[in-house]
């Protein structure tokens, strides 16, 4: 899957491959990275497994929209075509794709208003104010495009655009449906033009549309797993939130939908999401690869366990040398910055997948179903702050080991030690190329895209983003220099 976004603040242009499993994204400050991935995770949020129940759509592979008008559309299409022959075939893709529109409409379009409001406050600030050209959102699922854009400053699904044609034969007997020279083709049988069988009709078209997006969506489902977001500066929001803090992170995700008269605090949704993770954890720890990755940063990097206190729902550091307990806000900057990075690994993490044994997934029609246990993704905001270089390093390679256990990994950071790091990673073959993309965003006067001149390869990546400011201050240290031992020799 793809996700291109176009025109979204200071962004002109980024395009994100969910087939890769490790994103390192790269720029200077103020440039729209943290635009970039929170749309992203907004939108994986929403479209994701596990939020199949919260979207609603499952209703709709249940049968209970049967006047839909796209759908009766399509029926009444098919029914004033009944007399045709059995080897003609009846195009509805066009009457489809505004179908899969509505739909979507229907059942997501609400919460993905209210995940982009929450984190945006309003929608006239995701609009580009660099350019005139219209905003836009493309998910590219494989078998279908969506489109999303503004319409009165409200966000719309605008367009689907299926990559096969769909084509109705009428015939006397019953058939499977099935997929032949490059496209759908769907049996009717001649006994559903009965009055009696108009209902039946309907339903069959209702599964219909609801089996083209399982067609797309199913392989989304299947390859990722829970969504998480750790943003910048995590350490001080962490402790900054109060006793009351839970409450409030909750609250402000329906805040535009409460009475005007009660003001709740404008907290965005990847950071709402963040703090009431780690503070409704409710499973104990488990024995896996990521509790391993976890305990081989406390031992060699912290030096200290990370334990979360069930009492008081806090994340307590304690020093495996003195037995010295601590609260977060006790302890270095190092620590407490690295320290939620391990809660998420030990506490809320998980290996499986739930949605794999929700009913209403099981009864869904998806052809080619493949049950699979998808891959958690975690974004990272500049996981070097408060580092030295030598732990940065470290963490590089913590997230290669994460990555290399079937743990999709998102960061943004300003680290050349990080870059030099992943560098000798890929060269060392720790980290196949073919699992990292990396993104080098530069600004325009039209926005910010990626200039595509720090891809990752065998050979590692391009320094692009830091040279320019090595070499300016190797100069100015010359320069420095000679007019030092100029003046010396006067």
């Amino acid at each position: 899957m793809k996700i291109t976004l176009k025109y979204l603040g200071p962004v002109k242009e980024f395009t994100f491959d969910l087939d890769k499993d490790l994103h390192i994204i790269y720029g200077e400050n103020n440039i729209g990275k943290s635009y970039a991935i929170s749309s992203v995770y907004l939108l994986l949020k929403n479209f994701s497994s596990n939020n199949l129940r919260s979207s609603r759509f499952y209703q709709f592979s249940g049968g209970k929209q049967y006047d839909d008008p796209s759908v009766t559309s399509i029926v009444n299409f098919i029914r004033e075509n009944k007399d045709s022959s059995p080897r003609t075939e009846l195009s509805i893709k066009g009457l489809c794709e505004i179908a899969l529109k509505d739909a979507l409409q229907t059942f997501y379009i609400n919460q993905l208003r209210r995940s982009f409001k929450n984190s945006f406050s309003n929608f006239d600030i995701i609009q580009s104010k660099f350019s005139k050209e219209k905003f836009q959102i493309i998910l590219d699922f494989g078998p279908l495009k969506v489109t999303l854009s503004l319409k009165k400053n409200q966000l719309n699904f605008d367009a689907v655009e299926l990559d096969k044609d769909v084509v109705i034969k009428i015939i006397s007997s019953p058939r499977k449906r099935s997929e032949q020279d490059g496209k759908w083709v769907y049996y009717v049988n001649k006994s559903g033009f009965d009055d009696t069988h108009t209902h039946s009709l309907q339903e069959n078209i209702t599964f219909l549309i609801q089996a083209l997006w399982n067609n797309a969506w199913i392989e989304l489902a299947n390859n990722l797993g829970p969504i998480y977001f750790l943003p910048a500066s995590r350490s001080g929001l962490y402790q900054a939130m109060s006793i009351f803090g839970t409450l409030l992170a909750k609250l402000s995700q329906f805040r535009y939908e409460m009475d005007s008269g009660i003001s709740i605090p404008a907290l965005s949704e990847p950071l709402s999401d963040y703090f009431l993770h780690l503070t409704s954890i409710k499973r104990k720890q488990s024995k896996n690869k990521l509790v391993d990755i976890a305990q081989n940063i406390e031992k060699n990097i912290l030096g200290a366990e990370i334990r979360f206190n069930d009492e008081n729902k806090q994340i307590e550091y304690y020093s495996s040398k003195t037995g010295l307990k601590l609260d977060l806000s006790e302890t270095s900057s190092m620590v407490s910055e690295i320290a939620p990075i391990v809660a998420f690994l030990k506490y809320v993490m998980v290996d499986d997948i739930s949605h794999l044994s929700d009913p209403m997934y099981e009864q869904m029609y998806v052809p080619n179903r493949r049950k699979t246990r998808g891959k958690p993704l975690i974004f990272i905001e500049e996981p070097e702050a408060h580092l030295h270089p030598k732990v940065q390093v470290e963490m590089m390679k913590i997230f290669a080991s994460m990555v290399n256990n079937n743990v999709k990994v998102v960061m943004t950071t300003h680290s050349d030690f990080m870059l030099s790091k992943l560098t000798n990673l890929l060269l060392s073959d720790t980290i196949p190329a073919s699992k990292v993309a990396s993104y080098h965003m530069i600004m325009t006067k039209n926005g910010s895209y990626d200039a595509g001149n720090m891809k990752a390869n065998e050979e590692g990546i391009e320094d692009y983003n830091f040279i320019d400011v090595t070499e300016q201050l190797y100069e100015e240290r010359i320069n420095l220099l000679e007019k030092q031992n100029s003046n010396a020799s006067k």
